[in-house]
């Protein structure tokens, strides 16, 4: 709306302009972007510009009514996530009256109303019951318009306190930002995330996402639902649903990388062409591998994070039979030396392939997205074949003497599996391969998943001998083990699942 000469409104005061003093505009167009009436210029030293920010649970609050909510943010310009817990309904309000004061117009942006009682107004002015998750998906979107009005919106004189009032929301002061891998490649998959991360801010790709997120949390299986399935053999109907429900996301997430890599096939072309990503290393298809990757990275971080909390539970407790059974076999095997694994003694590594392990361990257990967790797995592999070279083993003439094939790599792939203490292990390939896009399962990357998988299917069947040696149990020796809520299974009972749904979180 037109402000009047005078106002004490932010966007009327004056600003400066080599030496010269003007009004920035008289109309503050927080949802219709256009060029300002004079040019001028704003500090965005310090500033995040490309947050990716997902509220992705919700809890009730002792003594109140306003709930608690934990935030996921990734930060694209260095690929870092992080999680911010508990944020209460009175810091989401507090946050908001601190950007109305910067910013009088975000109050235009939609915000959940308070709770009067049981009920609340919504947006027709009738009233209806304000559920936690109604609340949980206003105060996203609040978020997220936020910290995107960058690029949304007009710049403000007070553009900079905006994002710095939402970083400190966020948590951003407590996280180090910094680049871990400065090359050419790296480089460029975070430029084309940072692209692709616009492309969404599109209204019609955003109502697209939450009609989809809507419906798959829509499908699935309730926790009342859960429960009763786990009451069946085997749990057949849980697993049968977790497999179309990964089947459903991963056929979007293909649909949502095609039309962005061949809608913006232009745009990618130009932003890879850029001499800075130009190298002898950066071939035509290398090129076009981590572009598709920054592609993949971004749309995964739009659809599968809403959706991470119901396809873990799913998931993890239509497994949870073999999880547990898989993670006895680990505690069994941990501290066994490297001969145990029938690693050949001349492929016996000094570090005992420790930085493979350490890969595992934090690309895997600390990293949300299916694209890391496959990466982590492909990383890995390539890492055992370096510390295959550089420790110069393989035979008696030193590096090169002997290469590490299919079959000297799978024990030493086993070792690196146990000893990088991953949890769920059996949930992890179901989540992974049911998620992961058809081109990923050929080729190198295929090749390390496959290994992966088949080193997780003889660890299942791995237990230590009377005499220390590796002895592989028969299929009828491994069945009597039972499972979860199964006499002799040493698992939690079904009856103690509903109690067990609230807090089963998807490794890290």
């Amino acid at each position: 709306t037109p402000m009047e000469e005078g106002s004490d409104d932010l966007t009327s005061r004056l600003s400066l302009d080599g030496g010269r003093f003007y009004k920035y505009d008289h109309y503050d167009h927080l949802n219709h972007p256009r060029p300002p009436s004079r040019p001028f210029a704003i500090n965005l030293l310090g500033c995040r510009k490309f947050l990716t920010v997902r509220i992705v649970g919700a809890a009730k609050e002792e003594g109140g009514e306003g709930g608690k909510f934990n935030l996921w943010c990734m930060d694209g310009e260095t690929e870092k996530e992080w999680q911010v817990q508990g944020r209460t309904w009175e810091e989401f309000k507090e946050l908001r009256r601190k950007l109305t004061e910067l910013r009088p117009s975000i109050g235009q942006v939609a915000f959940p109303k308070e709770v009067n009682g049981s009920t609340g107004l919504n947006l027709f002015g009738t009233r209806e019951r304000m559920d936690l998750e109604g609340r949980r998906v206003g105060l996203e979107k609040f978020l997220r318009k936020i910290s995107t009005l960058v690029y949304t919106s007009n710049l403000h004189p007070k553009s900079r306190e905006i994002m710095h009032a939402m970083q400190e929301f966020l948590a951003c002061g407590e996280q180090e930002f910094k680049v871990s891998d400065r090359s050419r490649s790296a480089a460029l998959r975070r430029a084309v995330q940072c692209y692709t991360a616009r492309v969404f801010l599109l209204p019609v790709l955003d109502i697209l996402v939450a009609q989809f997120v809507a419906g798959v949390k829509g499908s699935l299986p309730t926790n009342a639902q859960i429960v009763n399935m786990c009451k069946q053999p085997e749990r057949g109907s849980l697993k049968a649903a977790t497999a179309e429900g990964l089947e459903r996301v991963r056929g979007f997430l293909q649909q949502l990388f095609d039309v962005v890599s061949e809608g913006c096939k232009e745009d990618l072309k130009g932003i890879s062409e850029r001499e800075f990503y130009k190298g002898p290393e950066m071939n035509e298809e290398r090129i076009e591998k981590i572009v598709k990757s920054g592609v993949r990275r971004q749309v995964e971080a739009e659809v599968y994070v809403p959706l991470r909390s119901i396809l873990s539970r799913v998931t993890v407790n239509a497994y949870r039979r073999e999880d547990v059974e898989m993670k006895k076999r680990v505690e069994g095997l941990k501290g066994q030396e490297q001969a145990f694994y029938n690693i050949p003694e001349q492929l016996r590594s000094p570090t005992r392939y420790g930085r493979a392990s350490e890969i595992l361990a934090n690309g895997i257990g600390k990293s949300t997205l299916p694209k890391d967790k496959l990466d982590a797995i492909v990383s890995s592999a390539g890492a055992i074949v370096d510390i295959f070279k550089e420790e110069g083993l393989g035979g008696e003439g030193g590096p090169g003497d002997k290469s590490l094939g299919a079959d000297d790599f799978l024990p030493i792939f086993i070792n690196c599996v146990v000893n990088s203490g991953l949890d769920r292990m059996v949930s992890l390939c179901v989540l992974v391969n049911g998620l992961v896009d058809e081109g990923s399962k050929i080729g190198e990357t295929g090749y390390y998943m496959a290994t992966f998988e088949a080193a997780v299917e003889h660890i299942k069947v791995m237990v230590v001998g009377e005499g220390g040696e590796c002895v592989f149990l028969r299929e009828e020796e491994e069945e009597e083990g039972g499972g979860v809520g199964e006499e002799g299974g040493g698992g939690q009972d079904v009856d103690k699942l509903e109690r067990m749904l609230a807090t089963s979180g998807f490794m890290g």
